[in-house]
């Protein structure tokens, strides 16, 4: 039986911004029916709350692509932060390829220094419109009191197979993506399955239980590892392939259909051993 249901924000429970009637009245069903619907997203922690709080869901929280774990209640079990030897090095190669990041915390974020000021307004509202987070410029000496929980890398035009190959030999981070257009850096042994499993060891449950739900490559872990995989109409190739189930896409309300699936299951599984049950009491007499 299903006791936690997974889900991707950005692609998956929605195709923007704003959560679905639909799929917030199937969150609540399932709630309702004693399973936990957390939000799994690649979103700093700030704008997860923000965008939940528009829609009156009080949910456990898994962001930066794992990175940070926090409780319905606000408890924070896990925040990992990149090392900062890495962070150094992936500064110096943004700036040597001037190439743009945004390097994430809890509830702030950071764009190169050397971003023109003339340029920066622009910028940073495109920065808030993507995150919900309004950036500053990066200020490098500051760099040991931070808690870096993502990095949002963009080489320049692309990243090409050298720049996957440079960050997944390195020991230091983990890497993966929701775009092509950038690479996503976390902290050594963060990943959205793990960041699961930080959760789901403090509920009390295990693989069994947990169902997930995703569109693109840093979906891939919770999908692949969780009893259900779910992969939304409009994912990629590559999380279709490793999932158990396809529904509709994030347009079309596809979690919705992943939760009723879901409670159809439990359901089913409830009557089972329930007849079990009764066979054994009939079997006693």
């Amino acid at each position: 039986m299903i006791r936690l249901f997974c889900s991707d924000f950005d692609g998956t429970l929605s195709p923007g911004t704003h959560i679905s009637q639909k799929n917030v009245d199937a969150i609540r069903r399932l709630q309702q029916a004693g399973v936990t619907f957390a939000l799994v997203s690649g979103r700093p922690l700030a704008n997860a709350l923000k965008i939940l709080k528009k829609h009156d869901l009080v949910i456990p929280t898994i962001t930066s692509n794992g990175g940070v774990v926090t409780t319905a209640e606000g408890q924070e079990l896990l925040c990992a932060g990149i090392d900062h030897s890495a962070l150094e090095d992936l500064l110096c190669e943004a700036k040597e390829r001037h190439s743009f990041f945004i390097a994430y915390e809890k509830d702030r974020c950071f764009v190169p220094s050397w971003t023109p000021l003339v340029r920066f307004e622009g910028i940073a509202k495109w920065v808030q419109k993507k995150t919900g987070i309004l950036p500053t410029r990066l200020n490098p000496e500051a760099l040991p009191l931070w808690t870096v929980t993502k990095f949002n890398y963009y080489p320049w035009g692309a990243p090409d197979e050298k720049d996957w190959q440079r960050w997944q030999a390195d020991e230091r981070v983990y890497v993966t993506t929701s775009s092509r257009h950038k690479l996503e850096l976390s902290a050594k042994g963060v990943s959205k399955w793990n960041g699961i499993t930080v959760l789901a060891e403090a509920m009390g449950m295990d693989r069994e239980e947990i169902a997930a739900i995703g569109d693109y490559l840093n979906d891939v872990s919770m999908v692949q590892e969780a009893k259900i995989g779910f992969a939304v109409a409009n994912a990629h190739a590559s999380l279709k392939a490793c999932a158990d189930v396809v529904v509709a896409s994030a347009g079309d309300d596809g979690v919705c259909e992943a939760i009723d699936r879901v409670l159809q299951s439990n359901s089913h599984s409830v009557k089972t051993t329930e007849g079990v049950a009764m066979a054994l009491e009939k079997r006693k007499e």
